[in-house]
C-alpha cells in the first residue's frame, strides 16, 4: 500500500531533551586554556555530584548561549550534535549526568533530561494527507497523459487549428508579441517556457512544457526578428537620449576636476567659488539611525563611513542616477554607549554562537581533509 510504501515519510525518529555546561575552548586554544577549561569543568562537575542544581550552574558558568535557559537544548535527533556529543547524550539515561566531554567547542557536562522514542504516525492520523498526496500526484499523472495525447493529435491533425477545430474543449491561449524580457503576465519568468518559445521559428510547434499549473504546448504563429526602427520613427526619443548622455558626461567630467582639485589641497568652498555648485552640509550621518533630514543618499553611507580624517575623500565621485556627487569627511563623533546590560549580554552571547558555528565549520573541513578515498579498478 501507499502507506507502507512511504512509511519513512510519517516516521519521527528517537528524540533526546538534554542541557549541558560548556566551558569553551577552541582547538586553537594553548594547552593552558585547555587545562583551565577541563579543570573547571572537573570542580563543576563534582559540585552537580553533591547535589547541586544543574540548570543554576549553567546559568552561572557555561559559556554557551544557552545558558540563559540553564542550558536546555531541547529535543533533538541523531545528526544534529558533534559525533562526541551525540555519542554521550545517546547512551545515557534520563536524569543521568555525564562525566566531563571534550567536543571541537571546548568541555561539556550534560544532563539527559527525557527520552521520546521513535514512533510512527498511524494510518487513521495521515489517511487524509496520502489522499491530498495520491490526489496531486495522480493529477499531474492525468496532466501530462491529457497534454501528450493533445500533442500527438495535433501532429495526427497536420496543424493546431485543425486539432482544435475539432476539439472545442481544448483551452487556446494567443499571446501578443512577447520578449523574454517582458513575458505574458500569466506565464511570468518560466525559464523553460521562454527558452522554448525562442528557440521556435515561425509555424513551428514545441514539446510538452512544464508550467507550474500544468502542461503547456507552444505553437509560434509569428515571429519579429531583432530590428533597429527607423530613424525618424524615434528622432525624438534618440534626441532626447543624447541630450541627457551628454549632460551626463559633462557632470561626470566636472565632478572629476572638482574632486581632483580637492585632493591637491584646495579648499572645498574655493574650488566651487565660481561655479553654480553650492556645498551642502550633511550633518551627522548614522548607519543605524539614518539622517532623515539630510540631502545626502543613504545608499552611500557605507563608503562615507570608509572616509577619515587622514583619507577623507573617496576615490572617484559617486554616480547617482545621471548625477554626480562629490563628498568630503569633516569630522567623526563616538557615539555614547547606550547598550544596556541586557544587550551587551546578547551581544556577548551571538558572538559565541558565531565563534561557535566558525569551530564546526573548521572541525568539517578537517575531517574532509583528512578522508582517505580509494578508488577499485574493478568498477
Amino acid at each position: 500500500t501507499y502507506y507502507k510504501d512511504n512509511i519513512a515519510a510519517y516516521q519521527t525518529p528517537e528524540q533526546r531533551h538534554a542541557r549541558h555546561i560548556l566551558l569553551g575552548a577552541s582547538e586553537s586554544d594553548s594547552p593552558s586554556v585547555h587545562e583551565e577549561k577541563k579543570k573547571k569543568a572537573e570542580e563543576i562537575l563534582q559540585l552537580l555530584k553533591k547535589q547541586g542544581d544543574f540548570a543554576a550552574l549553567a546559568e552561572q558558568y557555561s559559556d554557551d548561549p544557552s545558558k540563559g535557559t540553564g542550558g536546555d537544548l531541547g529535543f533533538f535527533s541523531r545528526g544534529s550534535m558533534v559525533p562526541e556529543f551525540e555519542k554521550s547524550v545517546f547512551a545515557m539515561q534520563p536524569n543521568q549526568i555525564s562525566e566531563v566531554i571534550k567536543t571541537p567547542f571546548g568541555y561539556h557536562i550534560i544532563k539527559l533530561e527525557e527520552i521520546k522514542a521513535a514512533s510512527t504516525r498511524p494510518l487513521e492520523e495521515v489517511k487524509a494527507d496520502i489522499v491530498r498526496d495520491i490526489q496531486s500526484k495522480q493529477g499531474k499523472q492525468m496532466a501530462f497523459q491529457l497534454a501528450n495525447d493533445a500533442y500527438e493529435g495535433i501532429i495526427k491533425a497536420g496543424s493546431l487549428k485543425s486539432y482544435t477545430d475539432s476539439h472545442t474543449d481544448i483551452a487556446v491561449i494567443d499571446t501578443d508579441f512577447f520578449t523574454r524580457s517582458k513575458p505574458p503576465e500569466d506565464i511570468g519568468q518560466n525559464q523553460k517556457f521562454l527558452d522554448a518559445a525562442f528557440a521556435l521559428n515561425k509555424g513551428e510547434l514545441s514539446s510538452l512544457i512544464e508550467t507550474e499549473t500544468g502542461y503547456a504546448i507552444l505553437f509560434a504563429s509569428d515571429k519579429k526578428e531583432p530590428a533597429v526602427p527607423a530613424l525618424e520613427s524615434i528622432q525624438e526619443r534618440v534626441t532626447a537620449d543624447f541630450v541627457a548622455y551628454k549632460s551626463e558626461q559633462k557632470a561626470k567630467t566636472t565632478a572629476a576636476e572638482i574632486l581632483e582639485k580637492l585632493k591637491k589641497g584646495t579648499p572645498l568652498n574655493e574650488t566651487v567659488a565660481n561655479s553654480p555648485f553650492k556645498p551642502q552640509d550633511s550633518g551627522f550621518l548614522s548607519r543605524k539611525n539614518p539622517n532623515s533630514s539630510t540631502v545626502f543618499p543613504a545608499s552611500l553611507y557605507e563608503k562615507v563611513f570608509q572616509l577619515s580624517k587622514s583619507s577623507p575623500l573617496a576615490k572617484e565621485p559617486a554616480k547617482l542616477d545621471d548625477s554626480y556627487l562629490v563628498y568630503v569627511f569633516q569630522e567623526r563623533k563616538i557615539p555614547e554607549n547606550t547598550l544596556t546590560d541586557k544587550d551587551m549580554q546578547l551581544y556577548r552571547e551571538n558572538l559565541v554562537r558565531f565563534k561557535q558555528q566558525q569551530l564546526l565549520t573548521a572541525w568539517v573541513t578537517n575531517l574532509k581533509e583528512q578522508a582517505k578515498i580509494t578508488q577499485h579498478k574493478s568498477l
